[in-house]
């Protein structure tokens, strides 16, 4: 009887996270995630993963809390036994104007979205090694990290310095058969999360999403599964050769120069 995979993924009681957790469950692992504010959601990510016949417990988790996070993953593997996968998704999407940008709200971003990820990452990596076991961690990072709108310098910042962290990390870990890429997503559909759940609200984002996709070369934003089977793939053996990357799974959006907004016009079949 083989021991089952296990995985473990911050931020998973909605959307992208749940995904994800989800696919690992399609994927034989037993899941281990983590909520901050959501524990509706979950509840309803469990039964989904136990839906597959896999495994699954939740935890709190505010990743601002380091020690206490280093803690709640430790107590998951004592459980489940040692990690093959982490998945650090966690993350705050905030946006300021640069001129505006307090000190709080740059701690706020950098302590989840840098210094949690790399602390959890060091947790995952020492259990790993711990147990001899040649694991993989994903840290999620965002089309930000290389291309940016207005009002987002400070989570730009923080999503390129995961980038940077994973190559660092992943040259460190690779001696142990520790795999570690980073993975960026484009636009992703949200219509899924509850807090779109009324239908004004369903229509005015449908309306928004099609608005945008007219400047995306695929014309379409990003499945929440989508992004999942990405992660499970990075996780995977058949990605072993594949160190210190991030995957930039994003229909293409980052490719178009900003000075040219027509370009959609001037390309592709004739209407």
């Amino acid at each position: 009887n083989m021991a089952r995979k296990v995985a473990f993924v911050t931020g998973a009681s909605n959307v992208t996270g749940k995904a994800i957790a989800i696919e690992f469950a399609k994927a034989g692992y037993d899941v281990g995630f983590t909520y901050t504010s959501n524990e509706d959601g979950a509840k309803r990510t469990q039964k989904e993963i136990e839906s597959y016949g896999a495994k699954a417990k939740y935890y709190y988790m505010n990743t601002r809390d380091v020690d206490a996070s280093v803690k709640t993953l430790n107590d998951f593997c004592d459980e489940f036994g040692p990690l093959d996968a982490m998945v650090n998704n966690v993350g705050i999407t905030k946006t300021w104007n640069f001129l505006d940008v307090t000190q709080e709200q740059f701690n706020l971003l950098s302590e989840v979205n840098i210094r949690g990820t790399y602390f959890m990452m060091q947790a995952a990596a020492k259990i790993m090694i711990a147990a001899g076991k040649k694991g993989a961690i994903i840290n999620l990072s965002s089309v930000h990290a290389i291309g940016t709108f207005v009002g987002h310098s400070t989570y730009a910042t923080t999503r390129a310095a995961v980038v940077r962290m994973t190559r660092s990390v992943a040259l460190e870990l690779a001696p142990y058969g520790i795999n570690v890429n980073a993975f960026a997503p484009g636009y992703v559909d949200m219509s899924t999360s509850e807090i779109y759940a009324d239908p004004k609200t369903q229509e005015d984002l449908k309306k928004g999403m099609a608005e945008a996709a007219k400047y995306m070369p695929l014309g379409r934003w990003q499945k929440p599964e989508e992004i999942g089977k990405c992660i499970v793939f990075l996780a995977s053996e058949d990605a072993s050769f594949i160190v210190g990357q991030t995957l930039f799974a994003e229909g293409g959006v980052t490719i178009p120069m900003g000075s040219q907004p027509d370009w959609p016009e001037l390309i592709g079949p004739k209407k």
